[in-house]
């Protein structure tokens, strides 16, 4: 099964769970820890959570920034085991794919390319005049 682990400062990743389930429904693959909100160690945290997992359950770790402490954390410990996969930086596009999918497996073509949709869905809107009214 893929389990899904969104982590970031502050509330941000209960933030992005919330909104999933908000589309989605709940999602029993789905957990979020909001990091340095109070005086839990983060790096416990996720320990925690990958002793409650399977050992074969691949895990998606979902950090907010690149090489920020978080990030930092998560890729230290998906180094001591298999089938853990770190994304950061994710976008809501990327979070509503996963949870939607429903395979037992994903592999590493898979994501990139579901990383590559997301990432086309950052775009900016520029209105003409006209195209304002049309638009909508």
């Amino acid at each position: 099964m893929i389990k899904l682990l969104i982590a970031s400062h502050d509330r941000m990743a209960s933030g992005m769970k919330a909104l999933a389930e908000f589309f989605t429904g709940p999602c029993q693959r789905l957990t979020a820890l909001d990091a340095y909100l109070d005086e839990q160690d983060f790096e416990t945290q996720v320990r925690a959570y990958l002793a409650r997992q399977a050992e074969t359950d691949i895990i998606l770790f979902l950090s907010d920034l690149y090489g920020g402490s978080v990030n930092q954390i998560m890729t230290r410990v998906m180094s001591e085991r298999k089938n853990i996969r770190l994304i950061c930086g994710f976008n809501f596009p990327l979070l509503l794919e996963l949870i939607e999918w429903n395979e037992a497996c994903l592999s590493d073509e898979q994501l990139d390319s579901m990383m590559e949709q997301a990432r086309e869905s950052l775009r900016r809107v520029v209105l003409k005049n006209t195209e304002a009214e049309e638009f909508f």
